[in-house]
This record gives C-alpha cells, structure tokens and sequence, in this order.
C-alpha cells in the first residue's frame, strides 16, 4: 500500500507534509495510519535541515476526518481503549515537542483527531472557504475528544468556547475559529497556499503573528478558581437540560476538562484516556456510532418518488408529552403540514403545545427562523381531545405510554375514525408492531416509525416493518406503496433521514 504521508524538504528547509490516505475520500486515523505517522514523526525528531513544516491535505475539501469510527464500534475492551488514546497521545505530544515550528494548514473539514493534530501544532491557519469546519465532535458517538483535544483546546480559546464545542460536539467555521482564538489566521481560498507560504517565511524571520486566546471576559474567568467553577457549573447545567443526564459523554467531558484545568495537561491527557477506554465500550457510545452509521447509509439510499404520489397533506400525533409534542413540531416545521395533535386531558395538551413552542422559539433566538415564520408554522399545530378532523388525515402518528394493552385498544379506536388507507404509525421503541396492529381492520397499513429523544436534535427516523409486510421493499410514495414505503418517504422527504428495519426487540436502532 502507498503511504499515507508525503515529506518534502527543499533546500530552504520550509517542508510540507502531505496527508493523502490512498484508495479514500477523507483521511483518518486508521492504526496502520497512525503506526506511518509514528515512525515520521521518529525521523522528524531527528532531522536538522528542516526549518519548519507544514501540515497539509491532499484531499479536495477534507484535512482530516478524525479517527477511523469501525475501528472505535469494534473495540470492546476498556483497556485497549484507553491504549489506543495514550498511543494517539504520545505521538501528538511527540508532535509538539518538535524542534521546529509546525503549521497546521486546513483547507477543509477538519474534526476530531484532525483537530486534536492541529492543537499540537504551533499555529493554525484556515481557509475562508465557507464550506471550511474545524470542530470536536467525538461526545455525539458517546466518547470524548482523547488525544489532547479536552486540554489543549480551552488553553488556546479559553474556557467557555472550548466547553461550547467539546461538550456540544460542535464544528466552526474559519471566521468563528479565528474569533475565538483557535485559528492563527484566516487566509484567502484563492491563494491560500501562497499565504500559508507567506506566513510561514514570517515564522522563519523572527515575526510570527501575536496569538489571539479568547476575550478579557473569558481570560478573567479562566484565571481564577471561582471564575473556573461558574463556567463548569454553568456547563453541566446547560448539559443536563438538553439530555436529561441521558448522554453520559457530555458530563464526562467537562470532568475531563475540569482535570485538565486543574492539575495540568499530564492529567488532563490521563483523564481523557481513562474516560475514553470507559465510554468507548458502554452500549449509550455503541448505540450512537450505531445511529451514526444509519445516518449515513441513510443519504446514500434511494428515496426517488415513483409513479402516482400519494401527499402526506395532513397528520396527526397521539399523546402530547415531550416526544409527542417534538414529533408535531418536527412535521410542522419541516413538512409545513397541519398537524393535529390529541391527547385525553387539556394539562398535557397544553404542556405539549408548549414544548413545541419553546423549540420554535429557540430557533427565533438563533435565527434560524423569524417571528412570523415561528407564529406561521406554529398555528399548523392543531390541539384536539377528540378525533374530530381525522377522517382528513393521511397519518396517525402514535407516541403514547409504552404499554402494549393500552397501544392495541389506541390503535383500534383510531383506526374507525380515519380513511382505510391512512398509515398508522407507533413510535414505539421495542414492542412487536404486529402485536400492536393485532386489532386493527387493516394491520398491513400500521408500521413503527421510532423517532429519537430530543426529536428536533436528532436527525434520524427508524421506520419498522411489521412481518405482513416484510415482502414489500418500495420506499416510493406511490399510491400503491406500502405502508412501511410510505413512512419511509414522510421520515426521509419531509423531514429526517430514515432506516429501514424489521422487527425485533428494540428494532435495530438499539440494537
């Protein structure tokens, strides 16, 4: 196999480090990567005519893609984990500890251990392109950022924007990157090679650029205990509202930053591996790397409409909790559908309408949306205690206790009170659709359509087949597609990504 990494050294001794994974799309950390880069960066530390090094990319708008996520799902033992994030550790340390300056110089998505390679660098330069991200986003598949990324990054932005991001699993862009300290510079796509080149002669001259590291506010924060506490408690207050302590990587993350603030990088470094060679193994990061994986078959399926379309014009949501109500919200917002929403009391009813409210509300606040364009999809939603407007719609959606006794009676009661054709769909997460159907005049037309928590953060639909209709394979919207077709294209055509599974306990999603 071709090597990973091309080393060029002219003369002037301003060399440029290529990383082109062969036969790839993205480079990522693969061990047969990281054991290449171990033995360059042993010839590196040994070398005297390099002056400084650029780190550069051969893929067109990818630098680094982070670590190879099969190698993660696979691992099952907590031990070799944690070893495999002090290995990552000491060659990025051996990294920075190079007698020369380095030059991290991305023109492309940059996340991860891509990320945490740049940290270890001595500066970091970022294209304008508008594409271009930077960001750590390891908490969403249930781990931590291991290799530095928890202790390097808040001592180059600060506090409060390395927690942001490491904890919120975020990526910036290069204008944000430069705001806050993580870039060195923001250099101009067109020419960027040439100002990175420009730049670098700088370094070689004595003259290197002041580095920005976040704003007075955060640097008086960061420099006292106090200040420090606030922004952690801060931290886990804000986690714990968004998750509801579901998402253990999160808290685990502010610990492991906490350590590193506090005893020093050594820590730091230590306490990111223990955390990592725990969480890698634990069925919450599994589970995530699972739904990742889904995610991203997801878009390369076919969802093309075929033949005569049959609309979803109109729907319905039963039970108003939380769920019932983020599932309204998520059909209003991105079907821009009417959206009835039933549920037995006007409390819930009302606690559900609220919890929709607050999402839209949210998105006015982050400018996702403007007030009237919030009022407008928010009048979509329709309360109801009682089935009046069903017979017009073209779903049923039910998010109700998990009990199966309660769902079958649901279920043969809403079925009398909407057309023959009408999809039924439970958002159950582990019981048997076909039992669920079992007292239903049509149970080929009831599938499950298993939204995740929080339903507006969440970007993935798992539509479940029952077994009377396992047979039928179309994801179209055709009038003559199935049930499971129909769901399939709802979850995937108007508002979220969306796999199809078969039945079985807790479907595939969980599994």
């Amino acid at each position: 196999m071709s090597p990973a990494f091309d080393l060029e050294v002219p003369p002037s001794g301003l060399a440029t480090l290529v990383f082109d994974l062969p036969g790839k799309k993205v480079n990522v950390f693969t061990r047969p990567v990281l054991g290449e880069l171990e033995e360059l960066i042993e010839n590196l530390l040994t070398r005297t005519d390099i002056r400084c090094l650029v780190l550069l990319s051969g893929k067109q708008g990818n630098f680094v893609a982070g670590a190879d996520i099969d190698e993660i799902a696979d691992v099952t033992d907590p031990a070799e984990a944690e070893q495999g994030a002090r290995l990552g550790q000491r060659l990025f340390q051996d990294w920075n500890g190079l007698a020369f300056p380095t030059i991290a110089a991305i023109q492309g998505t940059c996340v991860g251990g891509g990320t945490e390679l740049s940290l270890a660098s001595d500066y970091i330069l970022i294209s304008d392109r508008n594409d271009v991200r930077i960001g750590l986003p390891e908490v969403r598949i249930g781990i931590v950022p291991a290799w530095g990324g928890c202790s390097r990054l808040p001592r180059r932005t600060g506090l409060a924007s390395a927690l942001d991001i490491i904890v919120g699993g975020k990526s910036v862009n290069g204008r944000k990157a430069l705001k806050i300290g993580l870039a060195d510079a923001l250099l101009p796509d067109a020419t960027f090679l040439y100002e990175v080149r420009r730049f670098a002669e700088g370094v070689l001259e004595g003259r290197p650029p002041s580095k920005k590291r976040g704003d007075l506010k955060s640097t008086l924060l960061d420099s006292n205990p106090v200040g420090r506490k606030f922004v952690f408690g801060q931290a886990r207050k804000q986690v714990l509202k968004r998750t509801g302590g579901h998402y253990p990587a999160a808290l685990r993350a502010i610990e492991v930053v906490e350590v590193g603030m506090r005893r020093g990088l050594e820590d730091g470094l230590r306490a990111e591996a223990r955390a990592t060679g725990e969480l890698a193994v634990s069925p919450v990061c599994k589970n995530l790397i699972h739904i990742f994986k889904m995610m991203e078959a997801s878009k390369r399926e076919d969802v093309a409409v075929e033949g005569d379309q049959l609309p979803i014009r109109e729907a319905a949501v039963l039970g108003a909790g939380v769920m019932g109500g983020g599932i309204a919200q998520i059909l209003a917002d991105q079907a821009a559908i009417p959206v009835r929403l039933k549920d037995l009391g006007a409390t819930p009813l009302a606690t559900g309408m609220a919890h929709a409210n607050e999402i839209f509300q949210q998105q006015v606040k982050r400018r996702r949306l403007t007030r009237p364009q919030a009022a407008e999809k928010m009048n979509l939603l329709l309360p109801c205690l009682d089935y009046s407007g069903f017979q017009r719609v073209d779903m049923v959606i039910e998010a109700i206790v998990e009990e199966l006794g309660i769902k079958q009676k649901v279920f043969a009661e809403v079925a009398a009170h909407v057309g023959p054709e009408v999809v039924l769909a439970s958002n159950t997460s582990s019981l048997s659709i076909d039992l669920i159907a079992r007292d239903t005049p049509k149970p080929e037309r009831v599938v499950g359509m298993h939204f995740f928590n929080p339903v507006h953060r969440m970007p993935l639909v798992e539509v479940i087949e029952g077994s009377r209709r396992a047979w039928m394979r179309s994801p179209t919207l055709s009038t003559t597609s199935p049930s499971g077709g129909v769901a399939t294209g709802a979850a995937g055509r108007r508002t979220k990504p969306s796999t199809r599974a078969g039945q079985g306990a807790h479907f595939t999603a969980r599994a």
